[in-house]
């Protein structure tokens, strides 16, 4: 960005103005170790941190360049970490002045070294206005005031995990005088160079507020699992600038928060603050986010699309379904061309010479009820659809629309899920379009489709679409600790995942009753080790055989919970796969994962209503929100895990719904998965989490107001680098920037169909075999795309249903063909789907459009009959047929008397292939 000037500040080195009238600030820097070695001293954790007190520093500084002199609050929301030798570029952003003088602001931060973006650190408000304080002459320290031994005070800190080096080793004396705690700081000999340029030097003002520690105001907190960090600072007003020693007063404000008065050597006043509260953050969260654990918690917003390359022809609409009021509204509206009751009678009237629709939309039924039964109908019966839909040809070059109102009900979260793996198999195939009954949002319906994107919310008039962001923005939420008297829930207790957690649940949030289920119960393996384990931990396990699914059994163990240790929280973390493609899906898969997890949410939900639970947390999968080949079921079942969360938060029930991405330690569910899948997840940008990052996530997650987050590692780099080629995933275009121009001299180095067509005939097939065993090389994870032999069967090169998807889809991005998802059975080497590819290609160049007569058609729709033009333009149309066609029999004129647009458009078409097949003849 441009720079209005250089602040000379330290840490804000650079200023801009805002354009624009009501003004603003933004203050920018770069922090490091080594451009400020003094910040290395200050590590919570092993973790370097910047310090609350360099956040004060700076409001300060920035307070004062936009007119105002006081703090009124700075509330932080995620430590920032200082990662070694690394570079962290900083902004401070000042609103502009509001009527009553007040500015808001706020700290942001991205690393310089990564793709990520940035994350917000701290929001707060700045005024003007700051009231005087006397000096006080009064003798130092006061009379009666009690020394405090602080010898061996930093060792102490230390061995709670707070590591402060001489920086910040700046704390001389303290005295307790009352309910006060007083004390002498003095800036160490390190961090005098630049005290000029500071307001209040960080570590002379952290010096200070380790005087309430010593002085026993304040606790660590860290011998319990919990490290005590500054939450808000308020009411901060600075007096004087550039001292290196403070005479420091501070006073209780309750139980976790201080106040303070900071004055010089004569009783002058230099800083107060009127409360700083600290609060309890689970010690795990600093160690990920000393690994960027901190950009591996995202969540799903809805944005309005960016500007992109709109589908510029759609071709003519049809709608199929009985679903009233929506079939006969999108055909009054004009949005569609006709409606049929079922797919097959569409089929019929294209047989008949009827011109194929381009897009097909179909108004999924709903039942508002949010129980098993309508969530399992509403995904039996969309997984219908889709299979009709895929397994007939004469739909392959149409979009399928599937239209649902927009709903809070648990059945349209299960068809959402359903097809978003549906399009992970399908490319752009098909559409899922949230929409109201009202003429408004059905006219948005072919924007919707025109611009690309896979699902679309149309909101009064509006589009919005779903875009992955992180949490760093959410504050932390007033949730309760989990009380050490209370019972934890925990289904699929003695599964990989069940028995992890139980542990860390024990070790780091101090729960000492656990209640495990799991359908084998005290049989299960490891079950009986599991107890004993966590027995010497300090806790007592009931291992109970019962699947959550089986609503009477649920109830009766939930009855049997002592009441000296009431249920207190759940976490529903059992599940099934059954994987299939979305063509192969049978319902009894649907029904096999649905059963353990959205049966069992629901009765859990149900039965626990009426307790004080403090936590509900579900576990999800990321496939709810990517989709994912051959995981329709699973997708599906969780999506309604995520919605259910929501909903519980709508009725003002705790709830949280973890999306998890990809564990290395492998489970029940994923111990199936080889080499070919990890790469598979690693060329999605998915790379895995450890058990270790994924407990932490766990806990960091629980400290976020965010009712559905999605804990996943990924590799933003890697899917830029692949972006030029196969294009960002829609989902990931909050997070992924990537120039959507090119320079006029860059060549277009994109495969496409076209450009193989437009090869020499030497070269086009060398060219084509060139990319096709490239893409099998990448799917299959080799560098070396000369090492696939071209003959050998892809089944003997280790491909299976998901990597043949996977290469098909690739395919179709690199030649705009439409490809089934048997192509790769069907031509089962690189050489035959060669040639297939190369035959397609052909044919495309070769097979006439239709983009002459769209404008034709769009002429005759625009003038009514009777119209000069309308009647040129059919007499027109009337002489090209007939001069044309191939020779008919006696009904030939006959056929020519056509009445419709439609028939006329189509007798057009068949006498432009005539004349095509006569130029391919010569």
């Amino acid at each position: 960005a441009p720079k209005d000037a250089s602040t000379g500040h330290p840490l804000l080195t650079d200023v801009v103005t805002l354009a624009q009238p009501e003004g603003g600030l933004v203050f920018s820097g770069t922090l490091s170790g080594s451009a400020h070695s003094w910040l290395n001293d200050h590590a919570v954790l092993g973790t370097v941190l910047l310090p609350g007190t360099a956040f004060v520093e700076m409001a300060l500084y920035a307070a004062e360049e936009a007119g105002c002199d006081r703090i009124e609050e700075l509330a932080f929301e995620t430590p920032l970490v200082l990662p070694e030798d690394k570079e962290v570029h900083i902004q401070f952003v000042i609103g502009a002045s509001g009527d009553d003088g007040r500015r808001s602001v706020s700290f942001h931060s991205r690393r310089a070294d990564t793709e990520q973006g940035w994350t917000r650190h701290a929001v707060g408000t700045l005024s003007a206005g700051t009231e005087s304080i006397a000096v006080d002459t009064a003798a130092w320290p006061p009379s009666g005031s009690e020394a405090v031994d602080i010898a061996g005070l930093y060792e102490r800190l230390a061995a709670d995990d707070f590591h402060y080096g001489p920086a910040f080793q700046g704390l001389r004396s303290v005295w307790r005088n009352g309910e006060a705690v007083l004390a002498e700081v003095e800036l160490p000999e390190q961090c005098l160079t630049e005290t000029d340029a500071y307001q209040s030097h960080p570590a002379l003002l952290d010096a200070a507020v380790q005087a309430a520690v010593a002085g026993g105001l304040l606790n660590t907190g860290s011998d319990s699992g919990q490290i005590m960090l500054p939450f808000s600072w308020n009411g901060v007003s600075l007096y004087a600038t550039g001292a290196t020693s403070l005479r420091v007063q501070l006073t209780a404000q309750g139980a976790d928060a201080v106040a303070l008065v900071a004055r010089d050597a004569a009783g002058r006043p230099v800083l107060s603050v009127d409360s700083l509260l600290v609060r309890k953050a689970p010690a795990k969260q600093l160690g990920l986010l000393r690994s960027a654990g901190e950009h591996s918690l995202f969540q799903v917003e809805w944005a309005k699309p960016g500007v992109r390359e709109l589908v510029q022809d759609t071709g003519p609409w049809a709608v199929v379904g009985s679903a009233e009021p929506q079939s006969g509204a999108l055909v009054d509206t004009g949005v569609a061309d006709g409606s049929y009751e079922t797919f097959e009678e569409l089929a019929e009237h294209i047989g008949a010479g009827h011109a194929a629709p381009g897009v097909v939309v179909f108004p999924v039924p709903l039942r508002e009820s949010d129980d098993a039964v309508a969530v399992r109908a509403a995904v039996l019966h969309t997984l219908d659809v889709l299979q009709t839909w895929l397994s007939d040809e004469r739909f392959a070059g149409a979009r399928l629309v599937l239209l649902t109102g927009r709903t809070s009900a648990l059945p349209a979260a299960g068809v959402w899920g359903l097809v978003r793996s549906a399009q992970s198999e399908h490319g752009d195939r098909i559409v899922v379009v949230e929409a109201d009954d009202t003429y408004e949002d059905y006219q948005q319906l072919p924007a919707a489709v025109k611009s690309g994107e896979p699902q679309v919310a149309v909101r009064q008039g509006e589009l919005f679409v779903p875009r992955l962001v992180r949490t760093g923005a959410s504050g932390q939420r007033a949730g309760r600790a989990w009380d050490p008297e209370g019972t934890v829930l925990i289904t699929g207790g003695t599964g990989v995942l069940g028995a992890e957690l139980a542990r860390h649940l024990v070790t780091e949030s101090g729960v000492r009753h656990l209640l495990l289920l799991s359908r084998g119960g005290p049989r299960a393996e490891g079950a009986e080790e599991l107890t004993a384990e966590l027995r010497e931990l300090g806790a007592e396990a009931s291992i109970v055989a019962c699947d959550a699914a089986d609503k009477e059994a649920l109830a009766e163990v939930l009855a049997a919970v002592p009441g000296a240790h009431p249920l207190t929280a759940v976490v529903h973390a059992a599940g099934v796969l059954d994987d299939a493609l979305i063509t192969d899906m049978t319902p009894a898969q649907v029904s096999a994962v649905l059963a353990p997890k959205v049966d069992g949410a629901l009765n859990l939900h149900t039965l626990t209503q009426r307790l004080d639970l403090a936590d509900f947390i579900l576990f999800s999968s990321a496939s709810a929100v990517f989709g994912g080949p051959g995981q329709g079921n699973y997708a599906a079942a969780n999506a309604v895990l995520d919605a259910l969360v929501l909903r519980r938060r709508e009725e003002g029930l705790p709830g949280i719904a973890l999306a998890w991405g990809f564990w290395a330690q492998r489970t029940g569910m994923t111990a199936h998965l080889g080499d070919t899948d990890v790469r598979r997840l690693e060329r999605a940008g998915v790379t895995e989490l450890s058990t270790e990052e994924g407990l932490a996530l766990f806990d960091l997650a629980r400290a976020l107001d965010a009712p559905a987050v999605l804990p996943i590692k990924l590799n933003l780099s890697s899917l830029r680098a692949q972006a030029g080629r196969t294009g960002v995933p829609s989902l990931l275009q909050g997070l992924i920037r990537v120039p959507t121009r090119r320079t006029a001299a860059e060549p277009d180095q994109r495969w496409s169909a076209a450009r193989l067509a437009a090869l020499p005939d030497s070269e086009r097939a060398p060219a084509l075999n060139e990319l096709v065993q490239a893409e099998v090389a990448a799917v299959l994870g080799h560098d070396d795309a000369a090492a696939i032999d071209p003959e050998r069967a892809f089944m003997d090169l280790g491909f299976d249903s998901l990597t043949a998807v996977e290469l098909r889809n690739r395919l179709v991005t690199a030649t705009g063909l439409r490809l089934p998802t048997t192509v790769v059975f069907t031509y089962a080497t690189t050489s035959a789907l060669t040639e297939h590819l190369l035959a397609g290609i052909l044919e495309s160049r070769h097979s006439p459009t239709r983009d002459g007569l769209d404008e034709v058609e769009a002429e005759l729709r625009r003038t009514p009959p009777g119209d000069a033009r309308h009647e040129a333009l059919v007499r027109r149309l009337r002489e090209l047929a007939a001069a044309w066609l191939p020779e008919r029999s006696d009904d030939a004129d006959a056929d020519l008397d056509v009445s419709t647009i439609d028939e006329m458009l189509d007798l057009a078409e068949d006498a432009l292939e005539g004349l095509s097949a006569g130029e391919d003849a010569k």
